[in-house]
């Protein structure tokens, strides 16, 4: 029997409350807090100013021994997000996706004007959105989001909502992933850019009774208005001769949870640097419930 909206995306759903214990992995990073507070803060406000929902993307994935330098080198060009003390924040995001993954294979496939939607829940804060991200032929994302409740989000809104940003092409979704990470989001000083680090990133499919961990590296991505303006960040990767990337959450972590129902060749390349830079650690766990909802 299908659920609702509702009932797919209630937080106390235990497929929904994505809570694997806390790894070595994720304790360890504990360890750059103090290389954290050697940057100026900005706050949650500062940074709405430059909310970047048109942007251009860019994305590299890094090895974890590298991270110190790099905050060490970027500390004077950026300025770090700051709320209530915490500078590393948490992330919990659920990926919807038609039964058939239409979503993941117009990725997969190289489809331009594509879409992908999730819900996104920031722990520290409580708080909660459900958003649609847009791709466009013109390699810009396009992000929309409303906020909902992170304990009683108001379900109807949220089906108007994705049936308007969808514009009625998908009738059901269902829940795909579960990704949990630890975030520092910088600001440049100079310029609308926006760089997150992301670390301890898990993913946990909806189809595989499997949790994996990617521990040993770290996921960069330059969030800017345009690709002309000067960066800080990229003259350090292209002084080390590092080379964007590719990288999909909701595509790479479906990709190495899947059972081989999916086609992954597209984004081998990918998985063949992520197998260099890191052990993939894969854990069995219970298999969480999928829940299909009309949104049409």
């Amino acid at each position: 029997m299908r659920s609702n909206v509702a009932t797919a995306l209630k937080p106390k759903k235990r497929e929904l409350v994505y809570q694997p214990k806390q790894t070595a992995h994720v304790a360890e990073n504990v360890a750059i807090k103090p290389l954290l507070k050697g940057f100026k803060s900005h706050s949650l406000a500062d940074q709405s100013r430059a909310a970047l929902m048109d942007r251009v993307d860019t994305k590299f994935i890094l090895p974890m021994n590298s991270l110190t330098e790099f905050l060490t080198d970027l500390k004077d060009e950026y300025t770090i997000l700051e709320l209530e003390g915490r500078r590393l924040f948490n992330y919990e995001t659920t990926y919807f996706d038609t039964p058939d993954r239409f979503f993941y294979h117009s990725h997969h496939n190289g489809k331009l004007n594509r879409n992908k939607v999730r819900f996104r829940r920031y722990r520290d804060t409580n708080t909660a959105f459900m958003e649609v991200k847009f791709k466009n032929n013109k390699q810009r994302t396009i992000k929309k989001r409303i906020q909902l409740s992170a304990t009683k989000p108001d379900f109807e809104n949220a089906k108007q909502f994705l049936k308007a940003s969808l514009h009625h092409h998908v009738s059901f979704l269902e829940t795909a992933l579960l990704v949990k990470y630890q975030r520092v989001t910088l600001m440049n000083k100079d310029s609308t850019e926006r760089l997150t680090l992301d670390l301890s990133i898990s993913f946990k499919s909806s189809n595989v009774a499997t949790q994996v961990s990617l521990p040993q590296m770290w996921i960069a991505e330059l969030k800017r208005d345009r690709k002309a303006c000067a960066s800080s960040f990229l003259t350090l990767v292209k002084q080390q001769q590092l080379n964007p990337i590719n990288f999909s959450k909701y595509c790479i972590g479906s990709a190495l949870t899947d059972s081989g129902k999916l086609k992954t060749n597209r984004f081998k390349p990918t998985l063949q640097k992520i197998g260099r830079l890191t052990n993939i650690e894969r854990t069995r766990i219970e298999k969480i419930d999928i829940n299909t909802q009309k949104i049409n």
